[in-house]
């Protein structure tokens, strides 16, 4: 895909644009999307409250270096079915162009015990073309087994409808994540 980030010195807002082509095969079902996927990202510190995708400091009595964030994007997504499932009805798996907002909060507790990690993100699309709007939440917790973060036990939640094959999805994850 394609990033494009507009950083300036001395102003206070930063941005980013992403723009990620998808060709998406289900090898249950035999059918194939091709899409672009789209999304702009602000970024704002604000010092003394919540930043928009930006982690800020924040105070909580017990728990003394905590930071948090909002998290906000404006996701565009347009695919075309280059191939629909097997035994698909009339209106069944149409070409889609979506359009929303995704929301949510990030919080990370840097402990000297275990560095925790949660985030919870939910994402609205509306069918600009098509007839299927997406509606997808999860929640992740993190507990940090190292103190950078390259190990971690997580734990998640994720319920909706999937964007990229607007199948529907109820599921409890556990994980045990490494990154180098």
């Amino acid at each position: 895909g394609l990033v494009v980030a507009i950083f300036r010195p001395g102003i206070r807002w930063d941005h980013a644009f992403v723009i990620r082509p998808d060709y998406l095969l289900d090898k249950v079902d035999h059918s194939r999307i091709a899409s672009l996927r789209m999304e702009y990202t602000p970024y704002k510190p604000m010092p003394g409250a919540l930043g928009i995708n930006t982690f800020q400091r924040v105070n909580v009595a017990l728990l003394p270096r905590t930071f948090a964030k909002l998290i906000f994007s404006v996701p565009f997504d347009a695919g075309h079915y280059v191939q629909r499932k097997d035994n698909a009805t009339e209106g069944e798996q149409e070409n889609f162009a979506h359009m929303g907002v995704r929301l949510g909060l990030g919080l990370r507790i840097d402990s000297d015990l275990a560095p925790v990690d949660f985030e919870t993100r939910y994402t609205a699309l509306r069918a600009v073309h098509g007839d299927v709007d997406v509606n997808f939440l999860k929640t992740s917790l993190d507990v940090n087994l190292t103190e950078k973060g390259y190990l971690a036990l997580g734990l998640s939640y994720s319920r909706g409808r999937l964007e990229d094959t607007f199948k529907m999805e109820k599921k409890w994850t556990l994980a045990l994540k490494g990154r180098y």
